[in-house]
């Protein structure tokens, strides 16, 4: 009887730990495992978008201006736009723009598998892959011509779990940028 009571307990106690999640991620506030694989902090909206100045990131940056989260900055970060606001919005601008090479490196990964394209576009796309640890993550490229010369940009890598609609956010941006 005694074993059957903490049998009972137990399984009870399990229960009540469990969430219901949803398969993809989206909506609602990811939870560890969820939205950006490996359990990486979730990733907060943006905030009002306003016109930033990137000319702070150094003189290959002059002149150049895009809508960006309330707050964020823009830095020099190994060759790159780095256009932050230290949370759900974490835009990278490289020189160089070819999408067909890099989505036939997406789609070939077999480490950070490819779930599906949510768009494919010549110009944009935003996909969702699986890591292998359990969770999806949403990630983006995207094309801009700035002053006559074509660059890419991506969402950065790392701990943040980025929702689709960030990384809309931050492809906005990215087709905002104007010199």
């Amino acid at each position: 009887m005694r074993n059957t009571l903490l049998f009972t307990l137990f399984i009870a106690a399990a229960a009540v730990g469990c969430k219901d999640k949803k398969k993809d991620g989206e909506g609602g506030t990811p939870v560890a495992g969820e939205g950006g694989g490996g359990g990486g902090a979730p990733a907060t909206p943006p905030a009002k978008m306003v016109e930033l100045d990137a000319s702070s990131a150094g003189e290959a940056y002059a002149g150049w201006k895009l809508q960006a989260p309330e707050g964020a900055t823009a830095k020099e970060d190994f060759g790159a736009l780095l256009v932050s606001d230290g949370k759900g919005f974490q835009l990278e601008v490289h020189e160089g723009a070819d999408l067909a090479a890099r989505k036939k490196e997406i789609e070939a990964n077999d480490v950070n598998k490819l779930k599906g394209f949510v768009t494919d576009k010549p110009d944009v796309l935003l996909y969702k892959s699986d890591p292998g640890i359990g969770g999806v993550q949403h990630h983006f490229l995207a094309t801009v011509k700035v002053g006559g010369a074509d660059y890419s940009c991506e969402n950065a890598k790392g701990a943040t779990n980025y929702t689709q609609a960030q990384c809309e956010a931050m492809i906005a941006a990215c087709q905002s940028i104007k010199k």
